[in-house]
């Protein structure tokens, strides 16, 4: 790894990619242009580091290891890591550009780089809930069944029936079921295990699994165990003529709204999260890239390229420049600390600034917004002028920009010439940053060629500038891009979407479990309220009257489910969605059509019930004991 070796190291997996079981030691392949030999394979990394690698390559001497390179510090034991970061902070560096140095731990940086920790939380407590659900939902059946059974029970203590013999009925009929749906969920568990596997990529075997599972269902148990014996005892503490009479029902009706909440809290989330990936797929981004594409030129002649190029008849128009925006392959950083009508008590003692080097051509071929002033950059601007973003403006505190001056990079004082919309070269899905704008500095370290062409001609000029290259200059790589696929690469919400189909299937397995508490609960009613219907009927009562005052007491279970959940559901994926660059509206119409969907759903479920029971012989029913 001495600098400017033509050797490098590649990992196991890369050498088994490339070469089989062949030794690859000493074999050339081609990086960034330049041949290179393999000298050594290396110990591959774990697939989930954040600094994954498959070729290592010796940085070259004349790098600028400061502003390009990510620097590692292993400090002495002992040393306190927290007095040692402030001095850090403290310290004054000569570096041009670098005001202050903070370390972050390798530890802290994993989850700072990666979300994949953030939503493995979100969907513990989604599954948490789920479970939770069908746990009431199980314990709301238990109990009707305490309430269509409460004369059977009574006559039981009457006759004599003990606590042991009380404890013994009801735990068979309660633990049964919970046991053949731990062994239902095993086989379901194994028959899932390769796919879990293969999207998880974890190296856990299925023992494992299984012995964690073992203990869920151990404290499942023994937290249904818990509230089951304490409905028994309060059975039992019921007089005879209590259990007689008729109860409220204020318990099942308080589990049902419970599981009601849960679901429409996760069909909520669910549609907010499919409406943001519609929106930010469809959004202006602020400039165009649809139809434009570039291609790396370094080490050839722009000159000739762009004769070369012009005579493709698919292409329309091309510039050249030292980086595409997407994929934005260079960027820089300048804090500016200096501003006109920056206050004393500002809230920004500094202000960051990606720096971006443009010229004339360069944002007339993208179509960057202009929002005020005079947008083009001549290079007579070079030393004074330069332009920003709505961001830079918002992050300086004018509201007026034009004409404002700050102190920018080398000390030098330039004047806002005009102000651009915001861009999002990385996708909306990230926030906007403060850019300064700069002129080109020099035009003639322009790395890739730039390139529009019509509409679904994309395939025809890639294979043509690739045949060109080829003929031309065989041993240079000829690396494409295409910024309408690179931007797709960047907005695809792989792990938004696998949220979408976890929250999908959480809200189908609420909602059936839902449907269960309600067709439950409305069993149970008909069943209880058999003879007033009967009797309503008798005094003139229509089946629309019996079924306008039975649905009407479940969709008021609806509302209130909504009312509750929906102020929270809110809290939640307005938060989500601050994430974003852009974020679309939580509109009215999106609880009225989640309420509306649920109300269907509960209404198709029970109204064949409610129906049957409005519609029995009174003169039957009243005599039946």
């Amino acid at each position: 790894m001495f600098p400017e070796t033509n050797r490098i190291a590649i990992t196991q997996r890369t050498s088994q990619k490339l070469f089989g079981n062949e030794n690859p030691i000493g074999e050339e392949v081609s990086l960034f242009d330049k041949r290179r030999i393999i000298g050594t394979v290396v110990s591959d990394f774990s697939e989930h580091s954040n600094f994954p690698f498959d070729v290592l390559s010796p940085v070259p001497s004349n790098s600028d290891p400061y502003s390009q390179w990510m620097t590692f510090v292993k400090l002495k034991r002992g040393v306190n890591k927290k007095i040692f970061n402030e001095k850090l902070i403290n310290y004054k560096t000569n570096l041009p550009g670098i005001e202050a140095i903070e370390l972050t731990p390798i530890t802290a940086y994993r989850y700072i780089a990666d979300s994949n920790f953030k939503q493995i939380i979100t969907l513990a407590i989604v599954g948490a809930l789920v479970v939770l659900c069908s746990l009431l939902n199980y314990l709301t059946l238990f109990v009707g069944r305490f309430r269509i059974r409460r004369k059977e029970l009574a006559l039981r203590i009457v006759s004599g029936a003990t606590k042991k013999s009380f404890f013994t009925l009801f735990s068979v009929e309660f633990f049964a079921p919970l046991l053949v749906s731990f062994l239902l969920g095993c086989v379901f568990t194994e028959s899932i295990y390769p796919y879990f596997q293969k999207i998880s990529n974890l190296p856990l075997k299925l023992s494992d699994i299984f012995l964690e599972v073992v203990v869920y269902i151990v404290v499942i148990i023994v937290v249904a165990f818990i509230l089951f014996g304490a409905l028994l005892i309060i059975f039992q503490r019921r007089s005879l003529s209590a259990s007689l009479q008729k109860d409220k029902h204020i318990f099942r009706n308080g589990l049902v709204v419970f599981q009601l909440a849960i679901s429409i809290g996760f069909i909520f989330c669910t549609t907010i999260i499919i409406k943001q990936i519609h929106f930010i797929s469809n959004t202006d981004i602020g400039f165009e890239y649809k139809n434009r594409a570039a291609f790396r030129i370094s080490g050839i002649p722009v000159e000739e390229i762009e004769i070369q190029v012009r005579k493709i008849p698919e292409i329309t128009d091309c510039t050249t420049h030292h980086t595409p925006l997407i994929p934005m392959l260079y960027s820089g950083a300048f804090p500016v600390s200096e501003w006109e009508g920056k206050c004393d008590n500002s809230t920004n003692d500094k202000v960051l600034m990606d720096v971006m080097e443009i010229s004339e051509n360069f944002m007339n071929f993208y179509r960057i917004r202009p929002v005020s002033g005079d947008v083009v950059l001549r290079p007579s601007d070079k030393e004074s002028c330069i332009l920003i973003n709505e961001s830079a403006a918002k992050a300086l505190g004018w509201k007026n920009p034009v004409g404002k001056t700050l102190k920018g990079i080398h000390n030098g004082v330039f004047t806002v010439k005009g102000v651009v919309k915001d861009i999002y070269p990385e996708s909306a899905k990230q926030q906007s940053k403060p850019i300064m704008f700069i002129y080109l500095q020099n035009s003639n370290v322009n790395d890739y060629f730039l390139f529009k062409y019509k509409e679904g001609t994309w395939e025809k000029v890639k294979y043509k500038i690739e045949t060109m290259m080829k003929n031309n200059y065989p041993n240079k790589d000829c690396l494409i891009f295409n910024a309408e696929e690179k931007y797709k690469q960047m907005i695809h919400f792989s792990r938004e979407e696998e949220l979408i189909k976890i929250l999908g299937f959480c809200s189908l397995v609420c909602v059936i479990v839902a449907v269960f508490g309600f067709f439950s609960l409305v069993l149970l009613t008909c069943d209880e309220r058999e003879k007033e219907i009967a009797i309503r009927k008798i005094n003139g009562a229509t089946t629309q009257n019996i079924l306008s005052m039975l649905l009407k007491t479940y969709f008021l279970l609806i509302f209130v489910g909504a009312v509750i959940v929906f102020p929270i559901a809110y809290y939640i994926m307005n938060r989500w969605l601050q994430n974003y660059g852009k974020q679309t509206a939580i509109n009215w119409w999106v609880y009225l059509i989640i309420l509306l969907s649920l109300g269907i759903i509960i209404l198709l479920t029970i109204i064949g019930q409610v129906y049957k029971t409005s519609n029995k012989n009174p003169a039957e029913v009243v005599k039946k004991e």
